[in-house]
């Protein structure tokens, strides 16, 4: 074969594969001519997916829930003309379109067609827009390699647009959804769960421990106020119903500030809104002291090691802890490891250890001197000044608590 030869073949076998591309798009596009309902409300739904940021469920659910109104459509129609006419009415509202194109006419036959062309039109949109969310993430589509990264960086400016405009939207987050659950906010993404405009959480989670991390201004404060109000709500309606007692919220600001006691006002006002019968604010309105509570079975002390003593802190308030003879306790700190000599390489002995380590019994001896017993004690060792723990510290601390299960456990009474 020439060189000429070879050239022509795959000049041919280009516009051949070229032929063939144009010729699909063409009866792509004749097809979406041809169905032009479908074709318009398609294009309608994946404007809108794109521009709000939905994702392709959002579009499938809003088509499910246009079929009802189809099976209602054909129901009717089945009552007019009982038979298969009464599915053929779109099909045959179609071609009419056709005759004139005029405004009128289009719009007369948009509207007959609308029942079978919303539901359709819909699933298409969904269907295409998937395709275009994978086509990108994939690297099958864009002209830059970077396509994927601003592709995911629009689409998160617009989910966030659309999660704010369902925050703001009066009554679209209540402090009670159905199911006992607490709505947050609106949902910017799910990954790996079901896809919802609000995202809510079960009251139940409220019992868990939470971390809510954000910026400055990102609205913490106004999370957690919310997952209050929301969780005394549901709980106040579970125990109206008979599944529980009335909630019990108690509130501690760790942090305080200047702004403490307007923060307090805005969530009285709120659980004053949601049923709350008394609302109290420390030290303002109510009056809280540990020393007021109930005396314990048994005390745990800690306190970590500082030069082998326990930290001046922790050795005044035990010389101010105020409890009756025989209470009971126990001990558990933390405490540097021995460390070898730099000259022999040999560890101190165990003489040497408690010359310096002094931090279990000086507590003890704080402790005593108030008539005190001690009925348990461990020091868990720390290799270096930041940590980390010693290997099987675990362990040590399973033992520490089983044996103090077992002193509560043998208590007489």
């Amino acid at each position: 074969m020439s060189v000429w030869s070879w050239l022509k073949l795959t000049v041919c076998l280009w516009l051949l594969r070229k032929a063939v591309k144009v010729t699909g798009w063409l009866l792509l596009a004749a097809l979406a001519a041809l169905a032009w309902p479908v074709t318009l409300i398609a294009a309608a739904g994946y404007a809108a997916a794109w521009l709000r940021g939905w994702p392709p469920v959002r579009l499938y659910r809003a088509a499910a829930w246009a079929l009802p109104v189809t099976m209602a459509w054909l129901a009717a129609a089945a009552l007019h003309a009982p038979g298969w006419p009464a599915a053929l009415a779109p099909g045959r509202a179609w071609p009419g379109g056709w005759d004139h194109l005029a405004a009128p006419n289009l719009a007369r036959t948009f509207l007959l067609t609308a029942p079978a062309a919303v539901p359709a039109g819909l699933a298409v949109a969904g269907i295409i827009w998937a395709w275009r969310i994978y086509a990108i993430s994939a690297g099958l589509g864009g002209i830059m390699a970077s396509a994927p990264i601003t592709f995911d960086a629009r689409q998160w400016k617009r989910q966030v647009r659309t999660a704010k405009g369902v925050t703001e939207a009066p009554g679209a987050v209540p402090l009670r959804a159905r199911g006992g659950k607490i709505p947050v906010g609106g949902t910017i993404r799910a990954i790996g769960h079901r896809w919802h405009p609000v995202f809510t959480l079960p009251a139940t989670a409220c019992a868990r421990h939470m971390v809510v991390v954000g910026a400055t201004g990102s609205g913490k404060t106004n999370l957690m106020i919310r997952l209050w109000a929301g969780w005394f709500t549901a709980t106040l309606a579970a125990a109206r119903a008979g599944r529980g007692n009335r909630p019990l919220l108690v509130v501690l600001d760790g942090k305080g500030g200047r702004d403490a006691r307007v923060k307090a006002g805005r969530t009285r006002r709120l659980l004053y809104g949601a049923g709350a019968r008394r609302v109290a604010i420390w030290p303002d309105e109510a009056r809280l002291s540990l020393w007021d509570l109930p005396a314990a079975d048994l005390y745990v002390f800690s306190s970590p090691g500082r030069i082998g003593k326990p930290k001046g802190n922790a050795r005044r308030f035990l010389r101010k802890a105020i409890l009756e003879p025989g209470t009971r306790f126990a001990i558990l700190t933390t405490q540097g490891a021995p460390k070898p000599d730099k000259k022999t390489g040999e560890l101190p002995t165990q003489e040497e250890q408690d010359r310096w380590e002094r931090v279990i019994p000086i507590m003890n001896e704080l402790l005593a001197a108030k008539g005190l017993t001690n009925v348990a004690e461990g020091a868990v060792l720390v290799t270096g000044i930041k940590g980390p723990l010693e290997e099987g510290w675990q362990n040590k601390v399973t033992a520490f608590a089983d044996q103090i299960m077992a002193t509560v456990s043998n208590q007489p009474g």
